[in-house]
Order: C-alpha cells, then structure tokens, then sequence
C-alpha cells in the first residue's frame, strides 16, 4: 500500500526501520529485505545511520539488486 506525495510520486506506507542496528546488523537489515521486494527504509537523523545506508545502497545498486 503506499500514498502519494506532493510531488507525485508514490511511498510505500510500512518502512523497515534501522534504529537500534549498527555496522553488519544494518547491511544485512537492508540487503535481505531488498531480496524481497522492501524499497522504503527509516534512517531518521536520529538513528545516525545515514551512512551505513547510503553504503549499502550503492552496494545494492552497484550489483543491480535494487
């Protein structure tokens, strides 16, 4: 299920989210999840793991697994 944003574009309404999960938890957090489908994850400033993320993403769209 997702909704539409103001600029047209649709987000998914359930985000996997990482808070709490640090280094090897995180990669693997988000790569499986890319495996099933999952295209929205929580890195609220927060949760400081911005970079761990945006690591594993361009790991995932690198390969061409998202």
């Amino acid at each position: 299920m997702a909704i539409t944003l103001n600029n047209g574009f649709k987000m998914l309404i359930i985000g996997l989210g990482v808070w709490r999960m640090e280094g090897k938890e995180i990669r693997n957090l988000i790569i499986n999840p890319i495996k099933l489908g999952y295209r929205h994850f929580d890195c609220a400033a927060d949760h400081k793991s911005e970079a761990i993320i945006g690591e594993v993403l361009a790991e995932a769209f690198k390969t061409g697994l998202a």
